[in-house]
């Protein structure tokens, strides 16, 4: 695997790379995938309208940070990114809900993914001053390249109460710490 940087998105600059994917690959098989689960309050939204809605609308409170990382290849190029918070920032049990993770369709199944969970602790660390003990997300049951991503790093899963669409992924966090590279 070539070289993965990832760092916090610098939201100007890097915005409008991500608003390219959508006009590459919007109504291609390759967008596909993500169109069935790029929803918010019943629409599809694209991948930079995505980080927006997440960043403005959900609130956070004093013991939480939320975070946008993306992952950049050797050349620069903006490769995947996810959409995190982590809770419990005043506690000794920070907690890392992780959102959304999204590959780039051209390097998808190029362990870029394994690559960006391996070191999310580490880039959260540098951001918010501590390493998150515990991990969960909420994964669609038809998301099962996720749902693979996260079995290979030991996450458990149950289904979501009231909701037949989705599963809760959790785990330590401790077991992702360079797991698969």
């Amino acid at each position: 695997m070539e070289k993965v940087t990832i760092t916090p998105l610098i939201f100007e600059e890097e915005l409008d790379e991500i608003r390219d994917w959508d006009k590459e690959f919007r109504g291609t098989s390759k967008y596909e995938n993500f169109e069935k689960f790029l929803f918010e309050n019943g629409k599809i939204l694209g991948m930079a309208e995505l980080i927006c809605t997440n960043y403005e609308i959900y609130p956070i409170g004093n013991d939480e940070i939320k975070l946008i990382l993306i992952a950049k290849n050797n050349s620069g190029k903006i490769i995947g990114f996810t959409i995190q918070c982590v809770f419990g920032l005043e506690t000794n049990d920070p907690e890392l809900f992780l959102q959304y993770i999204i590959i780039h369709p051209d390097f998808q199944h190029k362990g870029i993914g394994t690559h960006i969970l391996n070191n999310i602790s580490s880039a959260i660390e540098k951001v918010a001053g501590k390493k998150p003990k515990s991990i969960f997300s909420y994964i669609n049951k038809e998301n099962i390249e996720s749902q693979n991503l996260y079995k290979k790093f030991g996450l458990n899963f149950e289904p979501v109460e009231n909701d037949d669409d989705y599963l809760k992924a959790y785990g330590v966090m401790p077991e992702f710490q360079n797991k698969f590279e």
